[in-house]
């Protein structure tokens, strides 16, 4: 739960009693092991698909892959290109398991590996 408050920039209180409440509500389901509560997402709640479609389109690759690149040197520009853009642009089909992306530049390699 620190982690979670930490990522989303919320206190430990904050993050605990926001999962409390998803909880309540069904769309996260919770298990206990000891002192430790393992909280993952309820694929069984009626919403867990058009939640899942938002989250993922909405705060999946388009916002991550620029904070990623930005400040590497030699990046002219950057494209989310295949089955991610297609979906993006409402193309129907099945949801991507990976991302293909073209980058323009003098840019070596090894900058992309963490």
């Amino acid at each position: 739960m620190s982690e979670l408050a930490r990522l989303a920039e919320a206190t430990l209180p904050t993050a605990l009693r926001d999962v409390d409440r998803l909880v309540q509500g069904g769309y996260l389901t919770e298990r206990r092991v000891g002192r430790n509560r393992m909280i993952r997402a309820n694929e069984g709640h009626p919403l867990y698909a058009a939640l899942k479609q938002i989250v993922t389109y909405g705060y999946g690759p388009t916002v991550v892959i620029p904070d990623l690149l930005r400040g590497l040197p030699g990046i002219d520009a950057a494209y989310i290109y295949g089955s991610w853009a297609a979906r993006l642009n409402g193309e129907p089909g099945t949801d991507p398991n990976d991302i293909d992306l073209l980058v323009v530049g003098d840019v070596e390699p090894s900058q992309f590996s963490r």
